[in-house]
C-alpha cells in the first residue's frame, strides 16, 4: 500500500516530484507571496494534470475559502503536503495515493493564459519551502 500508519520514514532531499508540469513563478510579487506564505507557486496551462509529489494518505480534498480545490496529504509522520488552486479533484480524503499518482487537474478554460498551483511542505504543521526536497530529475522510459 502507499501508506503504511505513518511509517514510510524520513523525508530526504530529492525525494518529492514535481506536482504540475510547469515553472514556478519568479520575480517580485513571488517574493511577496513567499514572505505570506513559505510555498513556490508553479505557473502551468489550463487543464494540467496534477500528480501526488510522494506516497501518501488524502487528508483533506476540496473547496477553500478562494483557494479553488485544496488538497492536503500525509506522506510521512510530522509531513504533509498542501496543493492549492486545483480546478477539479479525483481524490476523497482517506485514500492511499502513490508518488505520481493523478490527483486532479487545474481549472479548464479560466480565461486566464496560465494557472496557479500552490505548493507547500508542512513539517510538524509549519509551512516549510518544498524546493530543497524536489527531484530535480525526470524519469527515463525504459529503452531510451
Amino acid at each position: 500500500t502507499a501508506y503504511n500508519s505513518g511509517s514510510l520514514g524520513p523525508l530526504t532531499k530529492g525525494s518529492l516530484l514535481p506536482p504540475v508540469v510547469g515553472t514556478i513563478a519568479s520575480g517580485n510579487a513571488a517574493a511577496a507571496e513567499s514572505i505570506k506564505n513559505p510555498g513556490v507557486t508553479y505557473m502551468t496551462r489550463d487543464a494540467a494534470q496534477v500528480i501526488a509529489p510522494s506516497d501518501g494518505r488524502v487528508l483533506f480534498a476540496g473547496p477553500y475559502h478562494k483557494s479553488g480545490q485544496v488538497l492536503i496529504l500525509e506522506i510521512t509522520t510530522g509531513y504533509d503536503l498542501v496543493l492549492a488552486g486545483l480546478g477539479r479533484v479525483t481524490v476523497r480524503p482517506n485514500d492511499e495515493v502513490l508518488a505520481g499518482e493523478p490527483l486532479g487537474s487545474m481549472p479548464a478554460q479560466s480565461g486566464s493564459p496560465t494557472e496557479r498551483l500552490y505548493f507547500e511542505l508542512r513539517q510538524n504543521g509549519h509551512g516549510v519551502d518544498p524546493r530543497p526536497w524536489l527531484s530535480l530529475e525526470l524519469r527515463k522510459a525504459k529503452g531510451t
